[in-house]
């Protein structure tokens, strides 16, 4: 499971280039292991910091708080995972 996405360019060092080494995190809505929205968030981070005009010698992406599903931590004020409530819950 993934909760956030950092997207990352890195400049050519040579000294006479102007530099330019942005980096952007994008935390996503919830916790997820399906790779369409990461890879979406991935890619709008990587539009948004890039500009026109450096010469950029890497770029990358980190998924800095990647767990494994059976560990999840599960919200409070979310319903239960199997979508039926808990048997001494109370509601108001």
């Amino acid at each position: 499971m993934l909760r956030s996405v950092i997207s990352l360019l890195k400049a050519n060092r040579t000294p006479r280039l102007t530099q330019y080494s942005p980096s952007i995190v994008f935390e996503l809505p919830e916790p997820t292991d399906d790779s369409r929205p990461i890879l979406a968030a991935a890619r709008q981070g990587l539009e948004t910091i890039y500009r026109r005009g450096y010469r950029f010698m890497k770029g990358g992406v980190m998924l800095p708080d990647l767990l494994d599903a059976k560990r999840e931590q599960l919200s409070l004020l979310a319903p239960p995972p199997s979508g039926k409530p808990c048997p001494n819950a109370t509601t108001n």
